[in-house]
C-alpha cells in the first residue's frame, strides 16, 4: 500500500526551526542557503539540514545574532551608567571597565 504524499507545507512545519519555508504548495526553500530543497523524502531534507553548507551558514547567523544582542546589552548598560552619572573608570569590576 503506497504512503500518502507529503506536501511542502508539511515539511515546512516540521523543519521551520531549521530555516526552511514553503514558497508555494510545491516548493520548499532554505532561508539560510537560499536554495530549493526537495521535500518529497524526509531523508533528503535531513541531509540538507545536516549538510556542511547549511550548518556553517546557520552557525554564522546565530553567532551574528548573539554578537548583536551583546552589543545592544552593552549599549543599554552604558546608557544606564551615563544617566546615573557613574563614570566607568570608577567601577571596581574590570570587565565592565573594559
Amino acid at each position: 500500500m503506497p504512503k500518502n504524499a507529503v506536501s511542502a507545507g508539511q515539511r515546512t512545519e516540521e523543519f521551520r526551526s531549521e530555516g526552511l519555508y514553503g514558497s508555494d504548495a510545491f516548493t520548499l526553500m532554505c532561508n539560510h542557503c537560499s536554495c530549493k530543497v526537495s521535500y518529497e523524502r524526509r531523508d533528503t531534507v535531513l541531509k540538507h539540514v545536516k549538510g556542511e553548507k547549511h550548518t556553517s551558514i546557520a552557525e554564522s547567523i546565530n553567532s551574528a545574532k548573539r554578537k548583536k544582542a551583546d552589543i545592544e546589552h552593552l549599549e543599554l548598560r552604558t546608557e544606564v551608567f551615563s544617566k546615573a552619572n557613574i563614570h566607568l573608570e570608577k567601577l571596581e569590576n574590570t570587565d565592565i571597565q573594559n
